[in-house]
């Protein structure tokens, strides 16, 4: 296992590359940013819907006034496909 806390060149390029398995993010009710604020991923998205990379909410909860969202992004083997 390897933990990142890089920025959000450094995340969009893991997971541009499939090297993540899990997303863990704190949100925390505070407004900071703008128009030249970066968003969790900076760089190239999913050009299509058909091309997002979907995953599976794991966990969500409190701590204190923030919440911790842990997904899940690796295939479910469960999961039929057409």
């Amino acid at each position: 296992q390897v933990l990142v806390e890089g920025g959000a060149t450094v995340a969009c390029q893991l997971l541009a590359d499939d090297l993540v398995d899990r997303v863990v993010c704190y949100l925390a009710p505070a407004v900071f940013g703008g128009d030249d604020s970066l968003g969790m991923f900076h760089g190239p998205g999913a050009p299509t819907i058909g091309a997002l990379r979907r995953g599976r909410f794991v966990d969500v909860h409190r701590l204190d006034d923030d919440l911790c969202v842990v997904v899940d992004l690796r295939p479910n083997p469960h999961k039929e496909t057409p």
